[in-house]
């Protein structure tokens, strides 16, 4: 594995691969002080206080059963009453909760069945990076968490690091999404701006805000804290401050020790705004590169190393290939039973299903998870290839497809369902649909929203937003505004409906891939398919491929799309975690590809053509198969 295959920075010279342990110095510390949820603590119940001040959560960490750790302070090795972890939450193996002790010693032992782990700490974040977790039976002495670069390997003149001057990151994990402060001080609920946690400043200096653009404001507010983070006062830092400079300089007046900045997270400009030490505008930097399964700070030229969340999986199995693009061969007749989706029913999409099964037992099997709260039925079909007989079975890759969390969104449950019909009536005629039949085990929610589907409704009937309503960026901005379309629920997984998906989850810890499947209306655009992702860029690479291969593949086959100007009929970008499905598949149960996928409703520029005719019924099985197709290609190959 070559370095030059996952950076475009000239950062290490003569240094081949990071994947070689001789090359680091592993650290004994199992917390990462980035990894943590600021204002939330995990109670005795298994529920997540999301409104916890001064508290802030871990993700998941792994440990062994049964096994002595130990805790200490950068300040305080030695102490048995160190605690900088008040409470410990242990999980099994599929991360289901056992219990949570108060944490009043050094040590603690792990039960006989527990393999993570979820502390709470009690102050926050800039004060995270002295704690300490090791499997050790006594308190060790503080180490960074990560991995560190052996500095007797590097020469003297490598270049090991370019210097990193911005002091904002827009990747941190202590950022609050749909957020921004009032000049009281006050958190409130604001959509598409976010807010920073809390960066260190020293009094007296200056620091310089900029976008490298003179009409666009970088950041919209900055607020002082003193030394306990508590609130000063507040800068309007607005267009008028800039003098047509495309910066901003202040100097942090007495008593401040952190700043906070709010911005307006619109898509296109997160990752070119610049905080930095100085009386002047820098270049941009992002403040971290990404290399490899890594991300290093590089703030210093010891370089430390943190798992980004890179996965290099074991590649799946096939025994035929999956780069090809699907055409459809449905014929109008087919298709024209569908023209009236709009109208459907949940019980409608699953009778589809039950069809399917009855046609292919053994391929097809139903997994029945319970009843929503107004006695729906929440329902998963499991499409697995018949296996050879073996003692050992390779991994084929599996993709779970959760269909219409928002009720009013019909196109996804019909998309899913026509391409898995093809899939198990077609596979002799089309070599794609043969290799997805064999080499590839499907998870697929047919409905998400039971209630809200029936409604025609993009929340269920307790007036939640499903897709607001998970744990990874959950929103307690809008808790007690059920009104608000964003209202996502008083806790996260409140609703039966999320709980069942968390299960889809326990159940198939393998999985691969998660495609929350939307649909959404173009307004005056030829959009057909937009993407949301994780930040991921190799989700991203598959998304960018699917927009290309349907935007010249349409081109070729109908008559109202312009031949000597291909329009891009795609759009990808980042969309920032809000308790969607897609960060909680990616982030938190470690799914290798993960992200919202949407459809558009109808063809809107085509006068002739109608949401669910033939046509938009062909599209959306063929959007959906060669999506399927280029993730299970990925999966597949080293």
């Amino acid at each position: 594995m070559e370095l030059s295959e996952y950076t475009s920075h000239k950062i290490y010279k003569g240094v081949q691969s990071l994947i070689n342990d001789n090359l680091l110095n592993k650290s004994r510390n199992l917390f990462n002080y980035e990894d943590v949820q600021l204002e939330m603590a995990i109670k005795d119940d298994a529920s997540i206080n999301t409104e916890a001040p001064g508290y802030a959560l871990s993700g998941f960490i792994p440990v062994e059963p049964d096994t002595i750790y130990s805790q200490s302070h950068k300040k305080e090795v030695g102490q048995t009453s160190t605690t900088p972890f008040v409470h410990v939450a242990f999980f099994d193996v599929n991360k289901r909760f056992l219990y949570r002790i108060v944490n009043k010693d050094a040590t603690f032992r792990t039960p006989s069945n527990a393999h993570f782990i979820r502390v709470n700490t009690n102050s926050g974040l800039p004060s995270q990076h002295d704690r300490m977790l090791s499997r050790t039976d006594n308190p060790i002495p503080y180490e960074p968490y990560g991995q560190k670069i052996k500095p007797e390997l590097l020469q003297s003149g490598d270049s090991v690091v370019v210097d990193a001057n911005n002091l904002f990151d827009y990747t941190d994990t202590s950022l609050i999404y749909d957020a921004v402060i009032r000049d009281t001080g006050e958190l409130v609920f604001s959509l598409g701006y976010s807010t920073t946690g809390f960066i260190p400043v020293v009094k007296g200096r200056s620091y310089t805000v900029s976008s490298g653009r003179a009409d666009f404001s970088a950041f919209m507010y900055m607020s002082l804290y003193n030394n306990n983070r508590e609130f000063l006062s507040r800068l309007t830092v607005n267009k008028s401050l800039y003098n047509n400079k495309g910066f901003y300089t202040v100097t942090i007046p007495e008593g401040a020790s952190y700043v906070r900045l709010s911005y307006n997270a619109g898509r296109g400009h997160v990752n070119n705004r610049m905080f930095n030490e100085g009386s002047a505008p820098l270049p941009y930097d992002n403040g971290i590169h990404k290399l490899g399964r890594y991300s290093f700070s590089e703030d210093m030229k010891d370089v430390v190393l943190k798992d980004t969340g890179y996965r290099l999986k074991e590649r799946s199995y096939t025994d035929m290939p999956f780069d090809g693009v699907y055409h459809s061969t449905q014929t109008d007749g087919e298709l024209t039973q569908f023209s009236g989706w709009k109208s459907t029913k949940h019980t409608d999409v699953h009778n589809l299903y039950e069809a399917l099964r009855e046609k292919h037992p053994n391929y097809i099997k139903k997994k029945q998870y319970g009843l929503d709260a107004w006695g729906n039925e929440f329902l998963a079909y499991v499409f697995t290839p018949e296996k050879q007989p073996a003692e050992t079975f390779p991994k084929l890759a599996k993709i779970y497809i959760n269909c219409s969390i928002h009720g009013h969104e019909h196109a996804p449950a019909l998309s899913t369902y026509l391409m898995m019909q093809q899939i198990c009536d077609n596979w002799t005629s089309d070599p794609l649909l043969e290799a997805l039949r064999f080499n590839v085990e499907f998870v697929i929610v047919p409905v998400a929203n039971l209630s809200g589907y029936d409604d025609y409704s993009n929340k269920n009937r307790n007036n939640v937003n499903l897709n607001r309503s998970f744990t990874y960026g959950f929103g307690a901005q809008t808790k007690g505004d059920p009104s608000h379309d964003q209202y996502g629920g008083e806790e996260p997984f409140q609703e039966k409906e999320t709980q069942y998906i968390a299960q889809v989850f326990d159940d198939h810890p393998d999985m691969d891939a998660c495609f929350d499947y939307h649909c959404f209306g173009t307004g005056s655009t030829w959009r057909y398919m937009w993407t949301p992702t994780c930040d991921d860029p190799q989700f991203e690479r598959l998304a960018y491929k699917w927009s290309n291969r349907m935007s010249h593949k349409w081109a070729k086959d109908f008559d109202f799309l312009p031949k000597d100007e291909i329009i891009p009929l795609g759009q990808i970008d980042y969309s920032y975690p809000r308790g969607m499905l897609k960060d909680y598949a990616y982030y938190e149960r470690g799914v290798e590809l993960a992200s919202t996928i949407e459809v558009a409703r109808v063809w809107n520029l085509e006068s002739g053509l109608k949401m669910y005719d033939a046509t938009h019924c062909r599209t959306l099985t063929e959007a959906i198969t060669n999506l399927v197709l280029i993730t299970a290609d990925a999966l597949t190959k080293p």
